[in-house]
């Protein structure tokens, strides 16, 4: 799986998109070098290599806290953010993720990734 290659503690969520039985990410990942969409040297003015992406995790969710999308952060350029992903771990067939937004758990869940722009 693609995420395995990307850094989520320095990834953006751009948007939460969430319903009954799934939840997505929108993120300006953080790509590792063992990532197929790696480039090097990161960007001008970046530290990172960078893909927009969209994660789904598709199961039964289930909010521990949020989503909380009421009060996203501005950055100097007007860009909108909700922080980053601070855990994700699977433990018994459920998959926890926690960030600035909130805590939520997706029990059986199916990921799947979407590329939001071409590669670099």
């Amino acid at each position: 799986m693609e995420m395995q290659h990307v850094y989520l503690p320095d990834s953006w969520v751009l948007a939460v998109e969430t319903d009954a039985t799934r939840v997505c990410f929108v993120l300006e990942a953080v790509l590792t070098p063992e990532h197929p969409r790696y480039y090097s040297p990161p960007k001008s003015g970046e530290q990172y290599a960078y893909a927009r992406m969209r994660w789904c995790l598709r199961g039964e969710v289930h909010w521990n806290d949020g989503p909380n999308l009421d009060r996203p952060a501005t950055d100097a350029t007007g860009g909108v953010d909700f922080g980053n992903i601070y855990a994700w771990f699977e433990e018994s067939g459920v998959d926890h993720i926690e960030g600035e937004w909130g805590a939520v758990t997706v029990r059986n869940a199916l990921h799947s990734v979407e590329y939001l722009d071409p590669p670099r």
